[in-house]
């Protein structure tokens, strides 16, 4: 799927499955690849007696718009990154967190770009799921091991990240440190937090993540 995209497919077949399982691929792949902005939505098509089903992308550009987009989005994230590139994790993970809080207004129409990497990058607004995808993007280019994390917060779905460090996982919530800012809290409130720590607020998580057994102070 990641490839069919990536080359501008118009349609690729996928080996036959449940149109859910289907489903929950395109999400995770859109969460693990923050770069798939452009992909909006899925179409299916199941031949009689197929052994694939034929997947239909509907692109929200077109093809020479979206690699110009690329580009551009390359370019901010190494303007952006630039300055952090030689310092160590938690500095960079520091980095990022305060960037992200300082430049992210957040979207309350939530436009459909909102939720991608263009929203903020190019915009200066973003919902949860846009300030997670676009953490994860800055830590891949600082080399820097992350994931996008779906589930409920305050009883509506949420995203935010998990962080590794020396190979330990942290959960971090940007949009709720930001909102802690403006409120002149405390904005790493929920900075490479443990399980025990987020599940007060952080519930049921869509997909498996790592254990995060501990909390970094």
């Amino acid at each position: 799927m990641y490839r069919g995209f990536s080359s501008f497919s118009a349609e690729f077949p996928v080996p036959l499955m449940n149109r859910d399982i289907l489903s929950d691929i395109f999400l995770k792949v859109k969460l693990d690849h923050p770069m798939i902005f452009y992909v909006k939505t899925l179409l299916y098509r199941t031949p009689q007696g197929g052994r694939n089903i034929t997947v239909i992308p509907t692109y929200s550009f077109k093809k020479s718009q979206t690699e110009e987009m690329t580009k551009a989005v390359l370019a901010h994230v190494n303007k952006i990154t630039a300055p952090a590139a030689e310092i160590d994790e938690i500095k960079k993970e520091r980095y990022v967190h305060d960037y992200i809080i300082e430049h992210a207004l957040y979207d309350k129409l939530k436009k459909h770009y909102s939720h991608e990497v263009t929203g903020l990058l190019f915009h200066g607004i973003s919902v949860c799921e846009g300030i997670a995808k676009t953490a994860k993007l800055l830590f891949d280019a600082l080399d820097m091991n992350s994931l996008v994390v779906i589930g409920d917060a305050g009883g509506t779905r949420h995203a935010w990240n998990i962080v590794y460090h020396s190979g330990i996982p942290y959960h971090l919530d940007i949009t709720f440190d930001r909102s802690l800012k403006m409120r002149n809290e405390d904005p790493y409130r929920y900075f490479n937090r443990s399980d025990a720590e987020i599940s007060a607020t952080h519930q049921n998580i869509t997909f498996p993540v790592p254990v995060c057994g501990q909390s970094m102070q």
